[in-house]
């Protein structure tokens, strides 16, 4: 699934993060809501725009600022839209706080904005 762009104040958000769990259940709530005439169709996009830049917001803002090494066999990769997925096997990252070991992992990246200046790739 391609991440699309959605314009915010503050640069490029994604709607990548409507596919978690919270991102579908707000969706799904959205649509009910729709349904039952309690929103119209501009107070739906409306939401949608600011769960996007909100959840992208608070993402940058978690997002610890160490490195982090990651091993594992590339089973698959695909770049389509300015957005980059792949599929890893055996996966171990290993950071300040310690290794995480999965043994299949899919990683959704999407080119970002930081700070006043374009992030390296």
């Amino acid at each position: 699934m391609a991440a699309a762009a959605a314009p915010a104040a503050g640069g490029t958000t994604y709607a990548v993060y409507r596919a978690t769990g919270l991102g579908r259940a707000f969706t799904e709530t959205l649509h009910e809501l729709l349904s039952e005439h309690e929103l119209n169709n501009d107070q739906v996009i409306s939401s949608l725009l600011t769960f996007d830049r909100v959840f992208n917001a608070q993402m940058e803002a978690r997002t610890p600022a160490n490195k982090l090494a990651m091993e594992g066999q590339l089973q698959h990769y695909r770049y389509f839209d300015g957005v980059w997925q792949m599929e890893i096997n055996d996966a171990k990252f290993t950071g300040a706080e310690g290794t995480l070991y999965s043994p299949k992992i899919k990683i959704v990246a999407c080119a970002a904005v930081g700070k006043g200046k374009r992030a390296r790739r």
